[in-house]
């Protein structure tokens, strides 16, 4: 029941596929498209700025909480927000839950 719950988005994704075209090569380019946030500057530049936020933070409580906080944000950013900005993509639901489906009970 979980895979048939989490599997929604991806019936979504074939429903909006073109139905004359080759699956396989539809899935392929789903997820190797690139979005408006793989075009932006590297990852470098939004860590510069989530650490600046923190030193801003930082300065103006003058504490050193700021500097963690801006350190704390930018693992945000890069394991969390990334994700997020990039949106949903069908290899998703196929490398995780899925995946996980298929594996051999131990």
């Amino acid at each position: 029941m979980k895979l048939v719950r989490e599997a929604q988005k991806f019936k979504e994704w074939l429903n909006k596929v073109n139905n004359a075209g080759d699956l396989r090569d539809d899935y392929c380019r789903e997820i190797s498209r690139l979005d408006w946030a793989d075009k932006l500057p590297p990852k470098a530049l939004r860590w510069l700025i989530m650490s600046g936020v923190g030193f801003c933070v930082d300065a103006a409580a003058g504490t050193h909480i700021g500097a963690a906080g801006g350190l704390a944000l930018s693992a945000v950013d890069g394991l969390l927000l990334d994700k997020l900005i990039k949106g949903w993509r069908p290899n998703q639901f196929v490398e995780g839950p899925l995946r996980e489906f298929l594996r051999p009970s131990q």
